[in-house]
């Protein structure tokens, strides 16, 4: 009996996982913006690109022109415009207004 259960179970977790790489995949041949209702999936932290971290780079250079594609809710935009420097461009571009 405990063998059927572990082969069951092992039998749903990789049908789980095809149906999740089945619709990543969709997802990926099927882009489209996110939206606006779902923004907070925008706003949760992101461990290896952080504000602290991009505070640092935006600091190494002066006379600086940046650019972001996929402005969302301006989770990193609204930030770095407090921290540039006078003489330094932001520019910031989304598809949704």
């Amino acid at each position: 009996m405990k063998r059927s259960a572990v082969l069951a179970g092992a039998g749903a977790a990789v049908v789980g996982c095809l149906a999740l790489t089945s619709v990543v995949l969709w997802w990926r041949r099927h882009p489209s913006a996110c939206p606006y209702s779902q923004r907070f999936w925008l706003e949760i932290p992101r461990p290896f690109v952080s504000r602290h971290r991009l505070r640092r780079i935006i600091a190494a250079a002066a006379g600086k022109r940046i650019l972001e594609v996929g402005v969302g809710t301006g989770y990193y935009a609204l930030k770095a415009a407090e921290w540039v420097k006078p003489g330094d461009t932001i520019h910031a571009v989304d598809i949704q207004p």
